[in-house]
C-alpha cells in the first residue's frame, strides 16, 4: 500500500455515513441529494459508507477519487436518470495547482492507496453509469508552461464492484488515465467499457484514457448489437486474467488503440447476429492493434448461429496470438479482412470445423487473405498449378461482373476424356510451421458431367528451393464431394502438424492435390478462392 501524502492513514481517515447525510436505502425514496451530499468534500479526504440497502438516484451526482473512497456493505445504487443516456456518476478530480508548479507535481495531495470496494450499480431504465474524466489544461503561446494547468483523473482503483443493466457502464474519456477495475462485475449491458475518442481539438495535446487495466474481472451477457468492450481514441487497454462471455460482439478497438488480453477466456456461444454488425466477435479497425497471450478462445460452442471468423482486421491494423489456445466450431478462418495477423505457439482447433471429423490434428485456417495466402496470386497464377489430363485456362484479366462467376477470379480445367484427373498446387512453408490448411472454391461447367472431388492428397517434402528427395508425410481426405452447376462448394480442411507422427520441423514444401473423378469430354472445372494457410 502507498502510504499517504499528508499523513493521513487509511486507519484514521474520517468516515461519513450516507445515511447521516439524508439516505434512506429503501429503493424507493430518491437519495440523490443526500449522496451528493455525503460525496461533496473540498478539504482533506473522507471514507463516504454505504450501509446495506438500495439507494435510488435520478440525476448526475459527482465523485472525486481525490477527496472521496467509497465503502459498500453490499449497497445498490439504482441509478434510475430522469433524462435518457444520462451518466449517474461523473467520476472528476477537483484537484488544482497552480500554473507555475513543474509537471512532476502531484495533482492530488490524496494518491490512489483508497479502497473503493463493495457497490453494486444498477440500472432498469438503460441509464449509463460511470463517465471518468478530467481537464486538459491550457500551455501557453510558447507551450513552456501552463496557463491552466490540466487536472487528470488517474490512478483510480475500482474493486469488487458491479455494474449491470447499463446502456453504458463505464465510459473513460479525456483527462483520465491509469484507471485500474479489479474484480469488478460486468453483467446485461449494452455496452460494459467505452474508451471513446478524445475531442478533436484536444487529440493532439491530451492525455486520453491511457493504460486503463481490468484484472480479474468477468464480463458478462452483453446486448447482442454492442461491442462489450469499445475501445477508441489511440489509447491502451489490459484485460489481465478476465473473462469475456455470453456476448455476440466482445470487442472493438479502433483508430491507433492498443488492446491486450494476457490469461483471459473469450467465450462465444454462437449468437444469431442483427442486421449490419460485425459477423466477428473481435474486431481492430483503422490502425488499432490487438495481442492475446496465454488466453483461450472457444467460439461457437453451441454450433447454431455461428460466426464466420474470429477476429476481424482492417487493411492498417494488426492482430497477434502466443501461446494461446483457440477451440473453433464452425468457422471459415481465425482472422477476415486484409490486415496482418501474427500467430505463435498457438493451437487452434477445429472441432470439426473445417470439413472433416474424428482427428485431434484438425486445425482451422488462420486468414483468407492475400497477406496469408501461402499461393501466391491464389489462382490468379495460373504456373503455380499443374494437371494429369485437360486444359489449364488462366483467369480473365477481368473479372465477370454477373451470374454465378461475379467478381472472381477463376482458374478453370476443361477435361477431353472420361480418366481420373488431378488437379496439384505446391506451397512452401516457413520454418517452424505448425499448422496447415487449405480453401477451395469449386463448380463445374460445360457438358453434362458427374465432377466429384473424391479426395485431397497432401504431401510433404524437404529442399531448400523446391521440394526435394522422398515424401516425408501424406494425408489423405475423402470428401467425395459432388460438384454442382449453379452453385459453390467449398472443400477445406487444416491440421495442426505437431500432432502427426515425425518431426514437422523437416517439412519445407506441401502439394496439394485434388483427385477428380465424372470428367467427360467438354466438362470443365472452375477454382476460384483459393488459399493456403501456414503458420504457427
Amino acid at each position: 500500500m502507498t502510504p499517504p501524502l499528508t499523513g493521513i492513514t487509511p486507519t484514521t481517515r474520517p468516515t461519513r455515513n450516507v445515511m447521516n447525510c439524508g439516505a434512506i436505502g429503501d429503493g424507493i425514496a430518491d437519495d440523490t441529494a443526500a449522496i451528493q451530499k455525503a460525496l461533496t468534500v473540498t478539504t482533506g479526504f473522507v471514507s463516504v459508507y454505504f450501509p446495506r440497502g438500495t439507494y435510488k438516484i435520478t440525476s448526475q451526482i459527482t465523485w472525486d477519487p481525490y477527496r472521496v473512497e467509497l465503502r459498500g456493505d453490499t449497497a445498490t445504487i439504482h441509478c434510475e436518470m430522469k433524462t435518457p443516456a444520462t451518466y449517474a456518476i461523473r467520476v472528476a478530480s477537483s484537484a488544482t495547482a497552480a500554473p507555475d508548479l513543474p509537471r512532476t507535481t502531484p495533482v492530488s495531495p490524496h494518491p490512489t492507496w483508497a479502497k473503493n470496494r463493495g457497490i453494486h450499480f444498477r440500472s432498469s431504465n438503460n441509464s449509463n453509469g460511470l463517465t471518468c474524466g478530467g481537464s486538459p489544461g491550457t500551455a501557453n503561446g510558447t507551450k513552456t508552461s501552463w496557463d491552466i494547468r490540466p487536472t487528470l483523473t488517474a490512478q483510480v482503483v475500482l474493486n469488487a464492484m458491479v455494474f449491470q443493466g447499463f446502456a453504458v457502464a463505464c465510459r473513460v474519456t479525456t483527462g483520465a488515465t491509469a484507471l485500474r477495475f479489479r474484480d469488478c462485475l460486468f453483467t446485461e449491458n449494452s455496452t460494459a467499457v467505452l474508451v471513446d475518442a478524445a475531442d478533436t481539438a484536444l487529440a493532439r495535446t491530451s492525455v486520453h484514457g491511457a493504460h486503463v487495466s481490468f484484472n480479474g474481472c468477468d464480463f458478462t451477457k452483453n446486448a447482442a448489437s454492442s461491442w462489450m468492450v469499445e475501445a477508441r481514441g489511440g489509447q491502451s487497454v489490459l484485460l489481465n486474467n478476465c473473462s469475456l462471455t455470453a456476448s455476440a460482439q466482445l470487442l472493438y478497438a479502433g483508430d491507433t488503440s492498443v488492446v491486450s488480453l494476457v490469461g483471459c477466456i473469450v467465450t462465444n456461444a454462437g449468437t444469431v447476429y442483427p442486421a449490419g454488425t460485425s459477423t466477428a466477435t473481435i474486431q481492430v479497425d483503422q490502425s488499432a492493434s490487438l495481442h492475446l497471450r496465454h488466453s483461450t478462445l472457444k467460439l461457437n460452442t453451441a454450433g447454431t448461429g455461428t460466426l464466420t471468423h474470429a477476429i476481424q482486421v482492417a487493411s492498417g491494423a494488426a492482430a497477434s496470438l502466443d501461446l494461446c489456445t483457440v477451440h473453433t466450431e464452425k468457422i471459415t478462418a481465425l482472422a477476415a479482412g486484409g490486415g496482418r495477423v501474427r500467430v505463435t505457439r498457438t493451437h487452434p482447433l477445429a472441432l470439426g470445423g473445417s470439413g472433416t471429423t474424428g482427428s485431434d490434428a484438425l486445425s482451422t485456417l488462420l486468414a483468407l487473405n492475400d497477406q496469408h495466402n501461402r499461393l501466391s496470386g491464389g489462382v490468379k497464377n495460373p504456373t503455380a498449378w499443374t494437371r494429369t489430363t485437360g486444359v489449364l485456362t488462366a483467369p480473365p484479366t477481368v473479372a465477370p461482373t454477373t451470374g454465378i462467376m461475379a467478381n472472381r477470379n477463376v482458374l478453370k480445367v476443361a477435361y477431353t476424356g472420361t480418366a481420373e484427373s488431378e488437379l496439384s498446387v505446391t506451397v512452401p512453408l516457413a520454418d517452424g510451421t505448425r499448422q496447415l490448411g487449405y480453401r477451395f472454391d469449386l463448380i463445374r461447367e460445360g457438358a453434362p458431367s458427374t465432377l466429384t472431388v473424391k479426395q485431397v492428397t497432401v504431401r510433404f517434402f524437404a529442399g531448400v528451393d523446391a521440394p526435394t528427395g522422398p515424401v516425408l508425410r501424406k494425408i489423405v481426405e475423402k470428401p467425395g464431394t459432388a460438384l454442382s452447376s449453379n452453385a459453390w462448394s467449398t472443400i477445406t480442411a487444416g491440421w495442426n502438424l505437431d500432432t502427426l507422427a515425425q518431426n514437422s520441423d523437416l517439412y519445407r514444401w506441401a502439394t496439394i492435390t485434388l483427385t477428380v473423378t465424372g470428367t467427360t469430354a467438354g466438362s470443365v472445372l472452375a477454382v476460384s478462392e483459393a488459399y493456403v494457410n501456414a503458420f504457427g
